[in-house]
């Protein structure tokens, strides 16, 4: 099985569709220290704000509120009129006409890490019971996400470990200043 979500990302909305409708479905991570968020990977289309590698500022966007909550939510037209100026629902996407959103965050044990983000053309597609739904299937997408993060950072923090302890070894080596400069450098 593969790590990478984005290869994966059809079955999972295959496997989504039989549980609500989905035209467009979109996971970014989130880096709450940064405040920011960025797209992660996308099915249904391209994103209407977000290209693949820029970074957002989380505050003035969708992803907030729903981080705020802590919970899934049903993004209602008015908010994204509210916070993006749109005057439809359908002026969000407009080759693609997605009238309901419905978002969760992903969270781990310790951090949310992402938001996962689902799209219907179909007018009022989502209810409250969705919510929970939605909770169950962003708890599922955590994990994995969580664990491919993991995996791309093991190398580079293996490679920092190592140039780190290999630092310190040349600095406890001596106590000449010019020495150490030059074994450092």
């Amino acid at each position: 099985m593969s790590l990478d979500i984005s290869q994966v990302l059809p079955e999972i909305v295959s496997v989504v569709q039989t549980l609500m409708p989905v035209d467009r479905l979109v996971i970014s991570d989130v880096d709450t220290e940064k405040e920011v968020f960025s797209l992660r990977c996308s099915w249904g289309g391209d994103d209407w704000t977000l290209k693949s590698g820029e970074t957002r500022s989380l505050s003035g966007s969708i992803t907030e509120p729903v981080l705020g909550t802590g919970n899934a939510r049903i993004i209602e037209p008015q908010l994204v009129e509210e916070m993006y100026g749109v005057i439809s629902p359908g002026a969000l996407d407009p080759n693609r006409e997605m009238l309901s959103w419905i978002a969760a965050p992903l969270r781990t044990r310790s951090s949310t890490i992402g938001v996962i983000h689902i799209r219907s053309k179909a007018a009022f597609a989502y209810q409250e019971t969705d919510k929970r739904t939605v909770e169950m299937i962003a708890s599922q997408l955590a994990g994995v996400l969580y664990a491919q993060t993991a995996s791309e950072r093991t190398p580079t923090e293996a490679n920092e470990r190592t140039a780190l302890a290999e630092i310190g070894r040349v600095i406890s080596s001596t106590l000449e200043l010019d020495e150490i400069f030059t074994e450092f450098a």
